[in-house]
């Protein structure tokens, strides 16, 4: 029983009997024929309405098969139909030559009934899945740029909303130093604990605001990257001292060379590279047992940084995806939460914009290590 009953088959020989009986044989089966009895005139027949499948003969007068299917494959529309040579040339050298021209099949004459209709139904299945595939790929496609075109909007419409913020909160930040400045003096102190948490709070959200609007920068090529010479010790030295004031309860180590390995790269963002690391260990540690340790190496070219800690560590499953935009990844046991939404997403496309690499794994003991690689300065 044939796959397609109503196949649309354009059958080409020149020789009449040929022709004719070709023609009854794939009518009795169901497809709709077409008998051609020249090149010319197959290529006039397929351009008009394009067939599911050619037979076509090779040895005709004035354009042989050969020709035929070289201006089919030439032809956009006509390039993809299946064409099975049915001749009397069943040498090898023919049947290489018609199928490296771009013939799905070669048929030797005299040929078997059998085989010419299992052939053709094969092909015809494979035609329809073809067509099949491609429809699908043309539709995933399709919902690909629609959901390019909403992913758009979304990030066009939380750029607006973030770049909208930045000047309140600057004014907010603002106004609490001021206040700090002419009244903190007369303020007791569970005022002042009050006043700090308002302006740590107003800082992360102006942090949180500038990593938005970074990344989309990132994203779209449009933030420079400035390199110059710089000491990637005294660099990490710089946000580790930051961090260390920030959070005393946490115990802290580095191991920074003087004068540390060189690298050609933009000091501003490989700062916040490592604030954003350092940061993200002392969310995920224990504020009376938590240790961080920080420290550069050079090696073969290659400048490494690590931000180690002692926290819960990172579940496997989840490491593949700590880097991602607005990843909110969770330990169940610890109920831990790895991301800070942009965070690590502005160092993976800070280091990357550097030429580097960044990463995660986990520590002997418990906790995490995340790391970064930069190509060392020729000058280093």
């Amino acid at each position: 029983m044939t796959l397609a009953p109503l196949a649309d088959i354009l059958v080409v020989d020149d020789t009449p009997a040929n022709l004719y009986v070709l023609s009854e044989m794939l009518k009795a089966e169901g497809y709709r024929v077409r008998p051609v009895p020249g090149g010319r005139l197959a290529l006039q027949a397929a351009e008009k309405e394009p067939p599911d499948l050619i037979l076509l003969d090779i040895m005709m007068p004035e354009m042989d098969g050969f020709e035929v299917l070289a201006r089919l494959r030439d032809t956009p529309r006509l390039s993809a139909i299946p064409v099975i040579f049915i001749s009397a040339l069943d040498d090898l050298a023919h049947k290489v030559r018609g199928l490296k021209t771009g013939a799905a099949d070669y048929v030797s004459k005299p040929f078997e009934r059998e085989e010419v209709l299992a052939r053709i139904d094969t092909h015809l299945r494979i035609r329809r899945l073809q067509t099949q595939l491609l429809e699908r790929n043309q539709a995933l496609e399709e919902s690909h740029r629609e959901l390019r075109k909403l992913e758009r909007l979304r990030d066009d419409l939380t750029h607006m909303i973030v770049h909208d913020m930045r000047s309140p909160l600057l004014g907010i930040r603002g106004g609490l130093e001021l206040l700090r400045l002419q009244e903190g003096a007369h303020l007791g102190h569970a005022s002042l604990e009050l006043l700090t948490l308002a302006e740590r709070s107003v800082m992360k959200l102006v942090e949180m605001a500038s990593s938005i609007l970074d990344v989309s920068r990132m994203e779209e090529n449009a933030m420079p990257v400035s390199r110059t010479q710089s000491d990637l010790s005294e660099i990490a030295r710089e946000a580790f001292s930051e961090v260390q004031a920030q959070s005393r309860e946490r115990h802290f180590s580095a191991e920074l060379p003087e004068p540390g390995p060189s690298v050609a790269g933009d000091r501003d963002l490989l700062l916040r590279v490592f604030l954003n690391l350092l940061q993200n260990a002392v969310k995920h540690t224990r504020r009376d047992s938590g240790s961080i340790e920080v420290c550069v190496t050079s090696t073969a070219g290659v400048v490494r940084a690590e931000v180690r800690d002692n926290g819960h560590g990172i579940p496997a499953a989840l490491k593949d995806g700590i880097f991602d935009k607005f990843a909110q990844v969770t330990n169940g046991g610890a109920r831990a939460r790895y991301s800070t939404g942009l965070g690590l997403t502005f160092c993976k496309m800070a280091i990357e914009a550097h030429g580097g690499k960044i990463g995660v794994y986990d520590r002997a003991g418990g906790g995490s290590i995340f790391w970064f690689e930069l190509p060392a300065s020729e000058q280093g």
